[in-house]
């Protein structure tokens, strides 16, 4: 099977190259229970509208160095999809960033921001979207979405201690904020504060709006609409269709937890068998 992982890193999107982001991707799994739960997308119109689209998916996605098909199973197990085309970062990717500790990958959200905004942005949407769907949300992502989340707060309550003993969630209070940590420092000397503003200064150059990312922005949008409504259009025309999904979703959840349970239990017994019984 597949997990949905953050480990390849985004330098113009949700992120800068000296301060990169990280988005997801997929990386093989051994464990035959590993499951990714997502959506698939068919290419509409003509052949040249459909090749339009794929020109526009391969130049989104061309930081991702692997074009893998793979099919796609429904709740049920059965296969809808045969040979869809999923974009995978390898570690021979250049902005691959692989594995890390769960709080170092929090933080490096929690902090890093691109022109298409902040890193936890994206993070949060999708967990938010997965929800909205009633897509079952996996275990990996909720922890981290929670681990961002009290990142964040930990570093709002830290900033407001600081200086302000306001909550930073505007940007005016922020850099108000900082201001006031900076003086603080002065005592420290000079040079900690001089250093301080030369990393914001490079950042926020950085940080620049291309002309492709607004036409990112504005395809995406118009997808999102296009995807909303037919979405609704099907809920409305098939409800007992969908119904019956949201059920099959939920009976493959729990028959998902039960297989690892049962995997998880044979580890065990087999570990026993191995130290001879001996084990705690």
């Amino acid at each position: 099977g597949y997990r949905r992982v953050f480990w390849q890193g985004s330098t113009d999107h949700r992120g800068t190259p000296k301060r990169p982001g990280r988005t997801v991707t997929l990386t093989a799994d051994n464990d035959p229970c590993a499951i990714t739960w997502g959506v698939a997308y068919q290419l509409a119109g003509s052949p040249e509208e459909q090749a339009t689209t794929l020109s526009y998916l391969e130049w989104r996605e061309k930081e991702y160095d692997v074009r893998q098909y793979v099919d796609i199973c429904r709740a049920d197990g059965s296969v809808a999809i045969r040979g869809a085309l999923v974009y995978i970062a390898s570690p021979s990717n250049r902005n691959y960033l692989g594995p890390a500790d769960l709080g170092d990958i929090a933080v490096q959200i929690a902090t890093s921001k691109g022109p298409s905004g902040p890193n936890y942005e994206y993070l949060f949407k999708l967990a938010d979207a997965m929800r909205t769907m009633r897509i079952p949300l996996d275990a990996d992502l909720h922890s981290l979405e929670e681990a961002v989340r009290q990142e964040l707060s930990t570093r709002r309550t830290t900033a407001s201690v600081a200086g302000t003993g306001c909550d930073l969630a505007s940007p005016a209070l922020a850099a108000a904020a900082t201001s006031a940590g900076r003086a603080l420092l002065r005592e420290d000397g000079e040079q900690v504060e001089d250093d301080d503003d030369e990393e914001e200064q490079e950042e926020e150059e950085e940080v620049v709006e291309l002309d492709h990312h607004v036409d990112y922005r504005r395809r995406h949008q118009q997808g999102l609409r296009m995807m909303q409504a037919g979405h609704v259009s099907q809920q409305q025309a098939q409800p007992q269709q969908h119904q019956q999904e949201q059920r099959q979703l939920e009976q493959a959840k729990q028959q998902g937890e039960e297989r690892q349970q049962q995997h998880g239990q044979q580890q065990q017994q087999q570990g026993a068998v191995v130290c001879g019984g001996d084990s705690v």
